[in-house]
């Protein structure tokens, strides 16, 4: 919809074209369609995790030549802060009130918590060996860590910075992810080519679903009623129904799959295809890929913006971060359908404005405007 602003009148007709024209004086027009590249941001050699800020503000990349978090600002998409961390930071996630920013060191075996208040590493907290992906109880009261050589997952209580327990996985536990109502964890073992299904109210494993091959990202659904887990061969995206801890469809992606993330919506997901230079999208009504977008090389890691308007790509060999403005769809809206653009709009200082913005939905005509700065969604 487009947000009123002070003398601002509009109408539509249906059209059905593509163009765009702007007749203005100083002013700035920045505008995508669907899936578009919207900028590609440096952010240092080898980025690999990333996680978004709940209130989708910042974005957070962990960046391995040089120990660090970069902290991307999303409404400029410039790199404001560099944080500091252990050796070989990889995978990097936000706590459910976005106060606290977990890190996981590779080689330090160990985890850093990251205020995002003040962008200062607070704590550092010793784990297994090779830690990999983190994920947060939804109460964010526990962390969960996979490590990856000592076939564990950590335990930590973030209240107190230290591990509780640790759960023995399977071969490599690389991915992992909660279950919305936080019963269960989902862990892939990269090495034993299964997934580990933990209950998390007494950290027993309940079930290992076999024959997964090489799993890397996971991800799951809002109603928590599917898993969805990249395989790195054979290219795939296998999904997993939670009520029967089975494999129920594998949909084939780009090459070396490795992060994938559920839209906020559940109607799609996104894969990050490493040796593709590429991310898929996935209907999750049909699961059958709908689209797929070439970013920068070996792409890593993947993430939605709370909204669901913005997907973040981490480029490992590209030293940049790509920013892809996504179609919004509802709950119910079939996947890969049309959905109307997704632009941001600046303008100050002249009465004098003319805008068309023509899309396959329409066309939008907006004149008479002293001020436009709102986001056309």
């Amino acid at each position: 919809m487009l947000e009123p602003t002070s003398r601002l009148t509009s109408f539509a007709l249906s059209m059905g074209l593509g163009i765009v024209l702007a007749f203005s004086g100083p002013s700035m027009i920045a505008w995508s369609e669907p899936d578009h590249i919207l900028t590609t941001i440096p952010v240092g050699a080898m980025p690999m995790g990333v996680a978004v800020k709940p209130d989708g503000q910042y974005v957070y990349v962990t960046v391995l030549s040089n120990d660090s978090v970069a902290v991307i600002e999303s409404a400029t998409n410039t790199v404001i802060a560099n944080v500091g961390v252990g050796d070989n930071p990889n995978f990097v996630a936000v706590s459910p009130n976005g106060q606290l920013a977990y890190v996981s060191n590779l080689t330090s075996d160990t985890v850093s918590v990251i205020n995002t208040a003040t962008n200062l590493v607070t704590h550092t907290i010793a784990v297994g060996d090779a830690p990999r992906q983190i994920a947060f109880s939804p109460d964010g009261s526990r962390a969960y860590v996979g490590n990856q050589l000592g076939d564990t997952v950590s335990v930590i209580d973030t209240g107190a910075n230290s591990v509780t327990a640790t759960i023995a996985a399977g071969d490599g536990p690389y991915g992992l992810a909660i279950t919305p109502d936080g019963s269960l964890m989902y862990v892939g073992n990269l090495n034993g080519n299964t997934v580990t299904v933990i209950q998390t109210s007494n950290n027993s494993v309940i079930a290992t679903i076999p024959s997964i091959p090489f799993p890397t990202g996971v991800s799951v659904s809002p109603d928590g009623t599917r898993v969805y887990v990249a395989s790195t061969t054979p290219d795939s995206v296998r999904v997993i129904a939670t009520a029967t801890n089975t494999v129920t469809a594998t949909t084939s992606v780009g090459a070396a799959p490795y992060g994938v993330a559920v839209s906020p919506s559940g109607n799609e997901i996104v894969v990050a295809n490493y040796s593709s230079a590429s991310i898929s999208f996935i209907s999750t009504a049909t699961n059958a890929v709908t689209r797929t977008i070439s970013v920068g090389n070996n792409p890593q890691q993947v993430a939605y913006n709370p909204a669901g308007t913005r997907v973040y790509v981490s480029n490992y060999d590209s030293s940049s971060v790509s920013v892809i403005a996504s179609p919004v769809q509802a709950s119910g809206q079939q996947s890969g359908a049309s959905a109307p653009e997704v632009a941001t709009l600046a303008k100050t200082g002249n009465p004098d404005f003319l805008i068309f913005a023509l899309t396959g939905l329409g066309l939008l005509f907006a004149g008479g405007i002293t001020l436009l700065g709102r986001r056309v969604l």
